[in-house]
């Protein structure tokens, strides 16, 4: 797939994830507020979350130095591919990003902002680079959606349960058909 295809795919598919999963992780029983994580199941993914949206030029220019750096500082707790080092260079790159993002849209694609400037920043361009290649899931069922996907045409939609269930199995086995 060309990069094109993915940055497709990342307007299609993962902002609007991204958009509701913001609005109902992050929230502790009984909590109203998405900021409070105390108690929270998904702490961790949610901390991880927000740093990698500071990776958004969008959303950084909102944010100021120090709570940037904050919730930066998860990635190297949380991301073993993601020194200490690095966000000290992150750090000192943070200003220099923060000048780059005040003329950028909302709807502004990242993975396109950090080409054009990953001369400027290399340490958060490579940073984003990194952090774009976590899949946001794994999900055992999109798995089989995709197998059945391909294995079955638009003709054998309406196969018998048994005969689809069967072909799944026998394939994720490794077995012939």
């Amino acid at each position: 797939m060309t990069l094109e295809g993915w940055i497709q795919i990342s307007d299609d598919v993962v902002r609007p994830a991204q958009l509701y999963s913001r609005s109902i992780i992050g929230k502790a029983a009984g909590s109203t507020a998405g900021d409070n994580l105390d108690g929270c199941v998904h702490e961790k993914i949610v901390k991880i979350a927000r740093a990698a949206d500071l990776m958004n030029p969008s959303v950084a220019v909102t944010v100021d130095k120090a709570k940037a750096m904050a919730d930066l500082s998860y990635l190297s707790d949380y991301c073993p591919f993601i020194s200490v080092d690095q966000l000290a260079a992150m750090e000192q790159e943070w200003d220099q990003y923060k000048v780059l993002s005040a003329n950028v849209q909302a709807d502004q694609n990242v993975l396109a902002f950090f080409k054009l400037h990953k001369d400027l920043l290399p340490t958060i361009a490579g940073v984003v680079c990194d952090l774009a290649l976590i899949p946001s899931s794994s999900a055992a069922c999109e798995r089989v959606f995709s197998l059945l996907r391909n294995m079955f045409g638009k003709r054998q939609y309406h196969s018998l349960q048994d005969y689809i269930s069967t072909s799944v199995m026998l394939r994720s086995n490794k077995r012939s058909t």
